[in-house]
């Protein structure tokens, strides 16, 4: 599976990646989020180490849809 990795600007301890969500809502009962710039819904993204994240949601369509992140593959779901 290829990794989303964002939208980078910088290097170094200056580094900053943003990750830019969208909400699909015909990808599912409730709706899956796509990531500008990266392929299909629910993506899975791609970090590294001393590196500033920004997890832009200001897309009209995550109104009332907040983010929550999981370790493992498929979330609490996966086995």
């Amino acid at each position: 599976e290829e990794l989303c990795l964002g939208s980078c600007t910088g290097s170094g301890s200056g580094e900053v990646c943003t990750f830019s969500f969208r909400l699909n809502p015909f990808a599912g009962y409730t709706g899956y989020y796509e990531v500008e710039g990266c392929e299909g819904v629910q993506p899975t993204l791609g970090m590294k180490q001393g590196v500033k994240y920004v997890f832009d949601q200001s897309d009209e369509t995550n109104w009332f849809h907040p983010l929550g992140f999981a370790y493992g593959p498929d979330g609490v779901y996966g086995e």
